[in-house]
């Protein structure tokens, strides 16, 4: 498989598989999730069961295992945040590159169009503008004087 221009032959760039596999990687974090939080309800209610038939120490030790599994869901939720943090600025990085290149193509088009008109060309332009008011206006003042004068 080559690259051509920096994508791939399927389409997708390096950076494109990379927030693909991010984004597997936290939906099956996600899923590890819920499976810890099924057996911390399973553990929570079997030492519920245990306490009321009176077996304090098996109660103790799903409290324990529960505990664990509580802290094992924290740790993964720490993953899940990292992994959501890492796809956003990945993808807004993305997105700054291209609103660069954007300002970058505008910035050679306006450099573009500044070439085509010369200071000189503007500064005539400018001349004939106030040649032409100045005409204008003689021929106000003439129809005024003419127009009060009758």
């Amino acid at each position: 498989m080559g690259t051509i221009f920096g994508k791939q032959e399927d389409g997708f760039t390096d950076q494109d598989k990379a927030i693909l596999k991010i984004k597997t990687q936290r939906d099956q974090l996600k899923k590890y999730s819920k499976q810890i939080e099924i057996v911390i309800e399973k553990e929570n209610n079997l030492a519920r069961q245990l306490m009321s038939q009176g077996k304090r120490n098996k109660a103790r030790l799903c409290l324990k295992k529960k505990r664990f599994q509580e802290n094992l869901l924290r740790r993964t939720e720490g993953n899940l945040i990292n992994m959501e943090e890492m796809i956003y600025t990945i993808e807004f990085r993305k997105i700054e590159n291209e609103v660069f290149e954007g300002l970058k193509e505008g910035n050679c088009i306006l450099k573009e169009l500044q070439g085509q008109l010369s200071i000189d060309d503007v500064e005539d332009i400018l001349l004939e503008t106030e040649e032409a008011i100045a005409h204008q206006e003689v021929f106000y003042l003439l129809l005024i004087s003419n127009v009060l004068g009758n």
